[in-house]
């Protein structure tokens, strides 16, 4: 019993929240377009939340579409872990070029954005 809501709990973040959240700090990196009521452009964790789970809602369909359409992949426990695990780590890759300038020169819009902020 304690096994089977472990695995459901571990299932529903795997699906419905981690493969989104590193995209939220790369789209928005650490902030949202509006300041709160201090004046600071910070996201609230609630804000974070929900849009990681919209987020893995749109990336891990669209995951499966893709490999489905490379490799024909046959459902099970390990594939969907992968699945799941392929855009959580783009993210995380893309996050840390971002952080550490590498992407500045790929993606020069980025830079804009950050000073105009």
């Amino acid at each position: 019993m304690a096994v089977d809501v472990a695995g459901l709990v571990i299932g529903t973040m795997l699906v419905y929240f981690l493969p989104g959240f590193p995209w939220t700090f790369v789209i928005f990196d650490g902030g949202i377009l509006r300041p709160d009521k201090e004046g600071s452009a910070m996201m609230r964790a609630i804000e974070r939340i929900v849009l990681s789970v919209g987020l893995s809602l749109v990336l891990v369909p669209f995951t499966t579409f893709v490999i489905n359409v490379f490799i024909d992949i046959r459902p099970s426990v390990l594939n969907s872990l992968l699945i799941s695990l392929i855009p959580m780590t783009i993210g995380l890759v893309v996050f840390y070029l971002r952080k550490n300038g590498y992407l500045r020169f790929i993606l020069p819009f980025l830079q804009k954005r950050q000073k105009a902020e």
